[in-house]
């Protein structure tokens, strides 16, 4: 079971893409290109690869599990991309804290 919202981690990119929902996900993902190292990291940490056919977008749960400082450290390089925030300070507890983060 995913545990919305989420994060969408494209390979070979630092910035992040916020996911509310398995909606939101099908319309913001549904014309992207996507990798087979693509990645959706859920608020739990765990993380799906994403199989793109020819007509739906389908999860599946890959084996990796990300802690609250592998979170930290993914937001810390978003904003970095970004020029946003002083990330030096930028530390999270939780997975689901780190993507509530990157919300707006």
């Amino acid at each position: 079971m995913i545990h919305w919202p989420c994060i969408l981690k494209l390979a070979g990119d630092d910035e992040l893409i916020f996911i509310k929902n398995h909606d939101a996900f099908i319309a913001d993902c549904g014309d992207m290109i996507l990798q087979n190292e693509d990645r959706l990291i859920d608020s739990q940490g765990n993380t799906y690869s994403i199989e793109n056919t020819t007509s739906s977008l389908t999860l599946r749960p890959t084996d990796v599990k990300i802690d609250a400082a592998q979170a930290s450290t993914l937001i810390q390089e978003h904003e970095f991309a970004n020029a946003q925030v002083c990330i030096i300070k930028m530390h999270f507890t939780s997975v689901a804290q780190a993507i509530k983060a990157i919300e707006n």
